[in-house]
Formats: C-alpha cells, structure tokens, sequence
C-alpha cells in the first residue's frame, strides 16, 4: 500500500516536480561544496540538544542563506543525519530526542516555508511506510514518535497524521 494523501502532496508538491534524479558529471568544485555541506550540517545535528535548538536552528538557517552551500545540500544532509540517527537504528527514539529534531524542522519551516520543510516530512513517510512493508517495528516506532512530535509543533496537521494513522491500521483486525 501507499500513502496517498493531499496532506503529503500540498507539502512535497515541489520536490516531485524536479522528477526522477539522474545521474550526471559534477565539477571537483561543487563535490567539495556538497561535502562541506555535509559535514557542516553534521556538526549542527551532533550538538543538538533541547536546550540549544534556537542557537542550532540559526546556524542552520545560515548554511542556508550563506550561499557557500546549495538549500538542496543542506536539507539532503539534513535529512539524512536524522534517517540514521533516528529513524532507521535499532533503538527507541526518545521524545525528547525527537522534539530536537521537530524543533529544528519547525525553525527551518518558519523561516523558509514547506520548501524546506516538504523533504523532511517526505522522507519521514516514506521510512514509514518501507518499515511498514519490511515489518521493522523499531523504525516504525521512531517514525510515529518523530511524526507525533511533528504533529505538536505544528510542521504537519492532522490530515496527514489521521491518513497515516489509516495506513497503518488498515490491515489491523477490526475487534477490540
């Protein structure tokens, strides 16, 4: 099955619009800008605690408008840090752990919109739902924990969250 939701197409309507990626020559230039992207992105993601996500949050909005480094650069790296941190280990997520993270997300979101925002979100389902159809219970609960602390910082509202909640409970038994 596959989400499939107004709620996820409203906010990654721009990310799907650039297609399919396809392999292609990049210059030594812009490989060394992409991994200074990473490895600054990094750096912001391993200090992030609760108590300094607003410090974090604009250094991270400057990556952004610095232009040393491409918004797709950062939000890649971003996303990234937080699918092997959090998402896809097999420990349980903490919420407070995710909170750091949907307060970052949410940062990213006042300051720059659902352009921003949208692949974070995206990338979040799509872990969900490929640890829906692998039965990865552990990823699965990182995922409805992160969501859930998305839901609370208003990043997503709950069209998406009730579509979700559909999804996972659409092959559950129907007795109580």
């Amino acid at each position: 099955p596959r989400i499939n939701t107004s709620a996820v197409a409203a906010l990654v309507e721009e990310a799907a619009d650039n297609g399919p990626t396809q392999s292609r020559y990049v210059p030594p230039a812009l490989r060394r800008a992409n991994k200074d992207a990473i490895t600054a992105t990094r750096s912001i993601i391993n200090k992030l605690t609760v108590e300094n996500v607003i410090p974090l949050t604009e250094e991270l909005c400057h990556l952004f408008t610095s232009g040393k480094h491409s918004r797709k650069d950062v939000t890649d790296s971003f996303v990234e840090n937080m699918r092997v941190n959090c998402l896809e280990t097999d420990k349980n997520l903490t919420s407070t752990a995710a909170l750091s993270y949907a307060a970052l997300a949410r940062g990213i979101q006042l300051r720059f919109g659902n352009d921003l925002a949208a692949p974070i979100v995206e990338s979040l389902c799509q872990v969900l739902e490929e640890a829906s159809v692998n039965e990865s219970e552990d990823t699965a609960c990182n995922c409805t924990v992160m969501l859930a602390q998305f839901y609370l910082l208003h990043v997503v509202d709950s069209r998406l969250i009730i579509t979700l909640l559909d999804f996972l409970f659409e092959d559950a038994p129907t007795s109580i």
